[in-house]
């Protein structure tokens, strides 16, 4: 991200300030840089050698934007301006290709590197496929999964997560392919909490991203889960983070999430 902020800097000297950012918004992000240099966390954006605006990634700028102002205090022009040349952007670090290779690259993050004390437990999922209505499944175009820990408040703990875009289909399951690490142990997580699946996709007719459904596991299930195959019910949206009612079946026919879980045990 640096990398691109001087590279459009670079731009604006010379196209006489026609386009690029200016020297007054580079002052403005000097804070940012200055955060971002002296954090201990990892900064997990890898940005491509040459970077390209798929017509799959568009719908995903405000919510990058939005994401990086609220994270890292980006003023909202500057971060506009940032995004023009970042349309992908990946936290995932290797592995295979995730999802459509043609769509947004989404927001994952890497396998957690801290070591685990005696006794504790982390997950990933690789996240397989989401079963629909046939007919339901053939419409959904550019869809996403994004990935959320909360409370039993319903507070999100932690970053929220996004599988890459994809439109790849089997049957009558949307076809994703990625992993999604857990990033803290399972000890470290309120009892009350759970774990959030919420499939969104693209509708053009009225160019937004909404949410069609979800599936969640909770804390019981996580730290009993073990290694291997495993599928959770699909529900239909908005998704009730406090699970305060009872949450409705998408449709009488059994639909699932296809997830294969893994774990690291210290």
């Amino acid at each position: 991200m640096m990398c691109t902020g001087l590279q459009l800097r670079v731009q604006a000297l010379s196209s006489s300030g026609k386009s690029g950012i200016s020297f007054d918004d580079m002052q403005r992000i000097k804070p940012w840089f200055a955060n971002m240099l002296s954090s201990t966390d990892p900064f997990p954006v890898f940005i491509p050698s040459a970077p390209t605006q798929s017509s799959q990634g568009l719908k995903h700028e405000l919510s990058l934007r939005e994401k990086y102002q609220k994270v890292y205090d980006v003023p909202s022009e500057v971060s506009e301006a940032l995004l023009h040349n970042v349309a992908n952007v990946s936290l995932a670090d290797g592995g295979e290709p995730a999802g459509d290779p043609n769509g947004s690259k989404g927001i994952l993050l890497p396998p957690v590197n801290k070591p685990l004390q005696r006794g504790a437990k982390r997950i990933s999922f690789k996240m397989e496929k989401w079963g629909f209505k046939d007919e339901i499944a053939k419409g959904l175009q550019d869809a996403y999964v994004t990935i959320s820990l909360v409370d039993g408040k319903g507070n999100i703990i932690g970053r929220p997560q996004d599988t890459p875009t994809t439109n790849n289909l089997a049957g009558n399951h949307v076809l994703f392919n990625c992993e999604v690490h857990v990033q803290q142990d399972i000890a470290s997580i309120p009892r009350t909490s759970a774990l959030f699946f919420e499939f969104k996709r693209w509708k053009p007719n009225k160019e937004m991203v909404a949410s069609k459904a979800y599936c969640f596991i909770d804390w019981d299930q996580l730290n009993s889960l073990q290694p291997g195959k495993c599928a959770l019910e699909v529900y239909k949206s908005p998704a009730d983070f406090s699970r305060k009612t009872k949450p409705s079946l998408l449709s009488v026919k059994p639909l699932y999430l296809h997830l294969i879980a893994s774990t690291q045990v210290a």
